[in-house]
């Protein structure tokens, strides 16, 4: 199969946007906004922001800024009453900050809380902290106190009670120090058949055989999506304790302590079928851009082919699709137009359907090509624009 080399046009690099948005002047900054086709860690810092704030649905932030992104600033653009562009930019980081961009860019004094716009070794110090308990999950120390910072700061709080508001005042930072005495003693939990309830706490930070028992687990019952099975408990396993949590009726702290370990435990998987959900699906296959090229290939870590590609996220959703492009094809029921969720089929290298993708919007569609990987495309494009055949529906 031969397309063209396509590549991701991400636009201007949204610089130091979130993490250094306090240094910008007010006329750079409408130069560096963030907006639809980018895709970058800045992208992912306001994708958590607007997650916090309940705009942005998806599971987890994906970093790329595609119409799910799109339509969650619109939303809160309009819930705000700014004009709903869709569009990034100082008057929308203003409104969902709530915190003036001139104001934030003050230094703290050395006695000072630590929240949104502080910088310094003491900003480094606290990341560090955060991150060796494994609440902050950014790879370098920066700092500067961003959104991904205040996530880690306002997790931490709610582990242990706190106020979780994201800031770093004083009876936050004595608690983080108690904690990481505590870490320092701390061993392991025994080598008994299960746990005791006074031993049993897996939090943030945690590793070892229970650590990997409760992550097996919650694979099996379809929570935990993680590739592999780390025995690290990270962000991934907090999400998706806390996911089984509140569908059980449990307390949602993220934490497996005596009642949800036992519980899980014994839980069962369900025979009900996966209830499809687009937003996911375009996000699942949005954390997959860059993977490479493979002939054959079904997974991440070895490549896709564009068919291969797009049975690993439909099979995510709880869909099945057929292994090849023809018979993708003849499988799905044929719309007029595409929606975001929708397959759009090509005639490339030989007659009829060879090559597809999954419609994401605004004329784009996201596929694995032979020479690109996985990537984002134009239907309007002229080459795009003389192959395509038509879409089909699956769910």
């Amino acid at each position: 199969m031969r397309d063209p080399v396509k590549k991701l046009i991400v636009g201007s690099t949204f610089a130091s946007a979130l993490f250094m948005l306090p240094s910008i002047s007010d006329a750079a900054l409408g130069d560096s906004e963030l907006k639809l086709g980018m895709k970058n860690d800045d992208v992912k810092q306001l994708q958590q922001l607007l997650k916090n704030k309940g705009y942005f649905t998806y599971h987890t932030a994906t970093g790329y800024y595609g119409s799910i992104t799109e339509k969650a600033v619109k939303i809160f653009q309009s819930s705000v009453g700014l004009p709903q562009t869709g569009v990034f930019d100082r008057k929308t980081y203003e409104r969902l900050t709530g915190v003036p961009h001139k104001a934030i860019a003050a230094q703290p004094s050395a006695n000072s809380t630590l929240k949104i716009g502080a910088r310094g070794k003491e900003v480094g110090q606290l990341q560090s902290q955060l991150k060796s308990l494994g609440y902050f999950t950014y790879p370098s120390i920066t700092q500067y106190f961003g959104t991904i910072t205040a996530d880690a700061v306002r997790k931490f709080q709610q582990n242990y009670g706190l106020t979780a508001d994201g800031i770093a005042d004083s009876k936050t930072l004595i608690k983080l120090k108690k904690v990481l005495n505590q870490k320092g003693k701390s061993t392991p939990i025994n080598n008994k058949t299960e746990p005791t309830q006074a031993e049993m706490r897996l939090t943030i930070g945690s590793t070892g055989e229970e650590v990997k028992k409760v992550q097996t687990k919650l694979k099996e019952l379809g929570y935990f999506t993680y590739p592999t099975i780390t025995g690290y408990f990270g962000m991934a396993t907090y999400d998706a304790v806390k996911e089984y949590q509140i569908a059980n009726k449990l307390s949602a702290t993220g934490t497996v302590d005596f009642t949800t370990y036992t519980r899980l435990m014994q839980a069962k998987p369900s025979r009900k079928e996966k209830q499809f959900n687009v937003i996911n699906l375009i996000g699942d296959a949005a954390e997959l851009l860059g993977t490479r090229y493979q002939w054959g290939g079904t997974t991440p870590e070895k490549g896709f082919d564009c068919s291969g590609f797009l049975v690993y996220v439909f099979e995510k959703q709880g869909v099945s699709l057929p292994r090849t492009v023809a018979l993708i094809w003849n499988a799905g029921k044929q719309v007029d137009k595409p929606s975001v969720g929708d397959l759009v089929f090509f005639e490339t290298y030989r007659p009829g359907a060879s090559h597809v993708g999954i419609y994401i919007g605004n004329n784009q569609f996201i596929h694995c090509g032979s020479s690109t990987g996985v990537t984002i495309s134009n239907l309007t494009s002229k080459y795009w624009s003389e192959r395509y055949l038509g879409a089909k529906r699956y769910y």
